[in-house]
């Protein structure tokens, strides 16, 4: 979806409105039992060019608004980590910022 939207996924707003597509289209049971590969990506003119390590901040996107939106709708998807290169402690990563964003909305 980044690349697509050539960088547009960016805030949980963002990430909010296509689940909400996803809803519309495809239904509630859908949207809740989604899988997602996520990494940051490199893109071009014709979309996706290249999956980078999470530690790669050149690229985008960040995972935080992504956790914010899976979160606030109660999402507990499948998420495959496709960095390159660094797939095991990327998906680390990730689980701990899902884990930071978790305990600072019970907080």
């Amino acid at each position: 979806m980044h690349a697509l939207t050539r960088g547009g996924m960016n805030s949980r707003e963002d990430f909010l409105n296509v689940f909400a597509l996803v809803k519309k289209h495809l239904g509630v049971n859908r949207m809740k039992n989604i899988q997602i590969h996520f990494s940051r990506i490199e893109f071009g003119k014709s979309g996706e060019k290249k999956h980078w390590t999470y530690a790669d901040e050149r690229f985008g996107p960040d995972f935080n608004p992504l956790a914010q939106a899976l979160l606030a709708l109660g999402i507990e998807p499948v998420i495959i980590c496709e960095s390159r290169g660094t797939m095991a402690e990327d998906a680390a990563a990730l689980k701990k910022i899902y884990e930071n964003e978790k305990n600072s909305m019970a907080e």
